[in-house]
Parts: C-alpha cells; structure tokens; sequence
C-alpha cells in the first residue's frame, strides 16, 4: 500500500513538472513568436523608408486597403482612431484618409466578410498616450510590450476584427 502511494504521489509530481515545464515552453514560444512578428516588421518598415528614398522611385505614394462591414460606422471609428476629420469617398462604397504626404488608409465595405489577416503598423510618438486612447475605442486590445532598445508596441483590433498596432522606436 505504501509503494502505491509512493507511486501516485511521485506520479502527480511528474505530471506538475510536466505542466509547468509545458506552460514555461509555451510562453517562451509566445514571446519568441512576437519577437521575430516585430522584428520583419522592422525590417519591412526600414526596407520600405530606404526604397522610398531611392532617387528612382516607381511610385508616388501607397494606400492600405481595409475591409469593413459598415462603411459609415467604420469611417466613424477611424476618425477617432486616427483623429482625422477629412475623408474622400472615391467610389461608392470606399472612403479614404490621408495620415500624411505619400500614405492613405482606404476603408472599403464588403459583404462576405472577413477580417484582414494582415496587421497594419503605425508609428506613433507617445505610446502610453495612444494605448490610453485606443482603450476607449476597442476592448480587444493588449498592453504594451517592450522589446528592448529597439521598439514598444501594442496590437489591438478594430470593431471588424482587422488586426491594428501602433509602435514607437525608443529614443536611445
């Protein structure tokens, strides 16, 4: 009777040992996996400034097109999440905001559904601030993470479900 008790207590210690060495695997994973998401989009966003600087440029300016549900309610939300007041609506259905010289943002109605895959970064220059703000416009929405020395960054989601993220690069 002894050696099954033995035996079930070391049997339930494994299986502690297991778990936890299971969760620690899984959040090393989780944080490698957004270490390396961070850093192609770094590489991406330099790769995209340096092209843009070429002497030679094939393009004058690029737009991110976003589906959405509801165009007016989104439009809404956009404003406030951009804090822009102007818009154009190019075509029914489309409507677009231009964040500075050589990008817009084009949100554009659809009816079959589904949220964008991709997530689109934009670089902000007070972090805490605008986490403080998109808490007031989404619920779906993560803290701020820090990757050291090279960028802090939150992902959040719009009322469609389309992945969004705001970063800063830290001053150094």
């Amino acid at each position: 009777m002894k050696y099954i008790k033995k035996s079930l207590i070391a049997s339930a210690d494994l299986r502690l040992v297991k778990s936890s060495v299971l969760e620690g695997y899984n959040f090393l994973k989780a944080t490698f996996m957004k270490i390396i998401q961070t850093t192609l989009v770094l590489i991406f966003s330099l790769t995209v400034l340096s092209n843009t600087q070429a002497q030679d440029k094939e393009w004058a300016s690029s737009t991110v097109s976003i589906p959405v549900t509801n165009l007016e309610q989104s439009v809404k939300w956009y404003k406030k999440l951009l804090m822009i007041e102007e818009d154009i609506s190019p075509a029914p259905g489309v409507t677009e905001f231009k964040i500075n010289d050589k990008t817009w943002i084009q949100l554009f109605e659809v009816e079959n559904f589904t949220p964008s895959q991709n997530i689109m970064r934009l670089e902000v220059s007070a972090i805490e601030k605008a986490h403080k703000r998109v808490s007031g416009l989404t619920k779906s929405i993560q803290k701020v993470e820090y990757i050291e020395n090279v960028v802090y960054y939150f992902d959040f989601t719009d009322p469609d479900g389309n992945l969004l993220s705001f970063y800063q690069i830290p001053e150094n």
